[in-house]
Order: structure tokens, then sequence, then C-alpha cells
């Protein structure tokens, strides 16, 4: 992840778990699949996983107009869409559009 003003890092305990490039159109996961939250290891579907909780305080940042639209495009580098993720953002409130996800501040 580039250090880049715009861009965002979400911390879970103290660790870094997601990084948002700035512009909001890609993501990337910092923090590994199964890893251990309270020491309870968590699947990345897991909505108490670092990633799960990670994508709560990114898409709650968002619906308060703190990132401004995210448009979501892709995450690590592959498309949104067909990705782990794309379920767990659609749950947080996200569109599906034709290339992306997107979550627009008050929605």
């Amino acid at each position: 992840p580039a250090r880049a003003p715009g861009a965002y890092v979400v911390l879970v305990d103290w660790l870094p778990a997601l990084y948002l490039e700035r512009g909001g159109r890609s993501l990337s996961r910092l923090a590994k699949q199964g890893e251990q939250v309270d020491g309870v290891k968590r699947d990345v579907a897991d909505d108490q996983s670092p990633i799960g909780l990670a994508l709560a305080a990114l898409a709650d940042a968002g619906r308060r107009g703190w990132l401004g639209k995210l448009a979501i495009e892709r995450v690590d580098g592959k498309p949104v869409l067909g990705s782990q993720l794309e379920g767990a953002l659609l749950q947080l409130g996200f569109s599906a559009g034709p290339r992306r996800l997107t979550l627009r501040a008050g929605s």
C-alpha cells in the first residue's frame, strides 16, 4: 500500500486490516484469512473476523459521509464482483453495479 493523501487504512485491534486506495476504487486485505480476534480464529466471511470488522467500519464511515462515495471495483487486484468479499459488502449496504459495488453517504 502506498502512503498517499486520500488513502485509508482500517485498523482492527490496532493492526492494519484493510487498505482503501485514494478514490475508493480499490480495496486490499492486509489481515490474513483465519487471523485471530480476541484469541478466536475467524473465517474471512465471519462478521467478527478482522476483515469483517474492518468492512463494517469502512461501510459505517462511508454512510456517515467521511469518505465520500465508495465505488469499489477491485479487491486484492481482482474484480470485486465474484470476490470473497462481494457478499459481505452487499450485506453492509453496498449496491451492485456493472463493474463495482457502490455505497453512498447516508445510505
